[in-house]
């Protein structure tokens, strides 16, 4: 069995917006943030000895971000700003092993310049951002984005959109396991950092006196220097190797369309999201270099939100989420062994399986009254999944239970799923 925690710590210094005159603004943030992915493994072994292995993958991030905003004149607005970050990466920490990887530290950097000038209905927004990363190696790239805004009328406009975008960070997925524990490693000589380089097209129309609003953008994006884990979660206790372990240099592409549209009554706020997209993956040293489907292809996205405000007292929520299943592993194939070696279990294709649709309702409701020393107070009753439905992210072939039929075996696949009905109660004081 195993349990997965992921969590962040973020701690933020931030100086006040520097208002050099009226037409410039300066804005420093300086910012410590850690990211920690934690498997718990227990392991039973014949006949009664059971050990829990815990396994800790961390990321710690030192930032200091600068930015300027300067308005040239009515039409022209300049945007510019500096980024540093010192990261930390430890891929893997298991307790008892003394083979632990080291630390490893890296250097970003990159400085942007943006430039947003009006011609008329013609709104141009371009801009370029150089970036670099050090780890035993330099990389420096340059990423150009470009976004073209034209006003049809007041009420609807169409934007077109290019931008480049550079990841020195690459997060890796168990390739036969069925249990995802991210990690992240950085862009080393051998795996160069991630790009991606994106065409938008979007319709935008609102209506100040229906009170509503729609809109639809299809996007295209293709992806270079991909990596993917081949190890399984066994082989993640020793992700010092990961190296050699994980495909490099694949290609991918995602592509699809995202409808919003919103509608405010006088009591009454609607929100409906839909989104239909594709993510595909490609390595030469795997599946005749054909594209797959990837985790993150996930086709259907409808999400409905529905906010009721009666009065200043009471405020009623509800929520509707429906997701197509996410992509797993599961073995589709056996070797035949002899009777001393356990047979192997193989999987002909990445993400070859498809879990059951996601979908919840999430409820609540809010009562603002005043406490008897005149603070605003708020009541929150909530419930997270409210009609108790399994969402399962996991899924697993199980030789329990198996049916043995002539030269043919069944095995049944176990699911596993996270968050029932979750009922939550809320006090907050406003001071």
């Amino acid at each position: 069995d195993f349990d997965v925690v992921v969590g962040y710590t973020i701690n933020q210094l931030k100086n006040k917006n520097s208002a050099i005159n009226f037409k410039r603004i300066r804005n420093d943030v300086l910012t410590w943030n850690g990211r920690d992915s934690v498997m718990f493994t227990n392991t039973t072994f014949e006949p009664i000895d059971t050990i829990k292995i815990v396994s800790t993958s961390v990321v710690k991030d030192f930032i200091f971000t600068n930015s300027w905003r300067l308005a040239v004149n009515a039409n022209l607005k300049i945007n510019a700003g500096l980024f540093y970050s010192r990261r930390n990466y430890l891929p893997s920490i298991t307790e008892g092993r003394s083979d632990n990887n080291e630390k490893i530290i890296a250097d970003e950097f990159s400085t942007y310049v943006q430039a947003i000038q009006e011609f008329g209905q013609l709104k141009i927004s371009g801009g370029l951002r150089a970036s670099g990363f050090y780890n035993n190696t330099t990389y420096l790239n340059a990423e150009p984005r470009l976004n073209l805004n034209y006003q049809i009328n007041r009420n609807a406009n169409l934007s077109l959109g290019y931008e480049r975008m550079i990841q020195y960070s690459h997060a890796l997925l168990p390739g036969v396991d069925f249990m995802d524990r991210m990690v992240w490693v950085p862009s080393t000589i051998d795996f160069k950092p991630e790009l991606a380089d994106q065409l938008s097209l979007g319709f935008y129309f609102s209506n100040k006196n229906s009170k509503s609003s729609f809109s639809a953008e299809t996007y295209y994006k293709k992806l270079q220097n991909q990596v993917y884990f081949l190890g399984s979660a066994g082989e993640f206790n020793r992700i010092s190797n990961w190296q050699k372990y994980t495909l490099n240099n694949g290609n991918g592409k995602a592509y699809g369309l995202e409808l919003g549209y919103q509608k405010n009554y006088e009591k009454l706020a609607l929100q409906l999201g839909y989104t239909h997209s594709y993510a595909f993956r490609q390595f030469k040293e795997f599946n005749k270099s054909e594209y797959f489907p990837f985790i993150f292809d996930r086709r259907h996205n409808f999400n409905t939100t529905a906010v009721y405000t009666p009065n200043k007292k009471w405020n009623f929520n509800a929520m509707f989420l429906f997701l197509t299943g996410r992509r797993v592993n599961i073995p589709d194939q056996q070797t035949v062994t002899n009777f001393y070696f356990p047979s192997l279990e193989l999987t002909s294709n990445f993400y070859n399986f498809k879990l059951p649709a996601t979908h919840r309702l999430d409820l609540s409701v809010d009562y603002n009254t005043v406490s008897k020393n005149g603070r605003d107070v708020v009541w929150n009753f909530s419930l997270y999944n409210a009609y108790n439905h399994k969402n399962y992210y996991a899924a697993k072939i199980t030789s329990s239970d198996s049916e043995i039929k002539g030269d043919i075996v069944n095995r049944k696949i176990i699911y596993k799923s996270l968050l029932p009905i979750i009922p939550s109660f809320t006090y907050t004081i406003k001071f």
